[in-house]
């Protein structure tokens, strides 16, 4: 994959760090929040945050909250070009923990039900990205 083709994976569920995938490769979030729970709002708004620290790139981001899984894929202009859909990366990511969701290319929510499978859903995710890259 190239510079262009990078992306962001995240996890935040209450104490655990927040972790940062570029190229399919794992390091921490600098600044990125750790903890407190949250669902919709504030887990966009981090997926934003982290958007717009790539520049370019998909961020597929989680979070558990009283039991309920809620996973946002967010995504900039450059990569949509190039064939990435966030709405079809989350509806495919969220299957795995036993949801669904959907939304528009640039950014998409999904909700779940097994939070065991996170960490599954979320590294799928790099292969999704790769098939969608024209």
């Amino acid at each position: 994959m190239g510079k262009s083709k990078s992306y962001a994976k995240c996890r935040k569920t209450g104490k655990e760090s927040v972790r940062y995938e570029d190229e399919c490769g794992t390091r921490p979030v600098p600044g990125a929040q750790k903890s407190g729970p949250g669902r919709g709002k504030p887990v966009k708004e981090m997926a934003d945050n982290l958007r717009d620290k790539l520049q370019s790139g998909v961020v597929a981001i989680s979070n558990v909250s009283d039991s309920k899984v809620n996973f946002v894929v967010t995504a900039t202009k450059d990569v949509i070009e190039k064939g990435i859909h966030s709405g079809n990366i989350v509806k495919e990511i969220a299957q795995i923990a036993g949801g669904k969701g959907g939304g528009r290319p640039n950014m998409a929510q999904a909700g779940a039900t097994d939070a065991t499978k996170i960490d599954e859903a979320l590294s799928y995710a790099c292969e999704v990205i790769k098939s969608q890259i024209k």
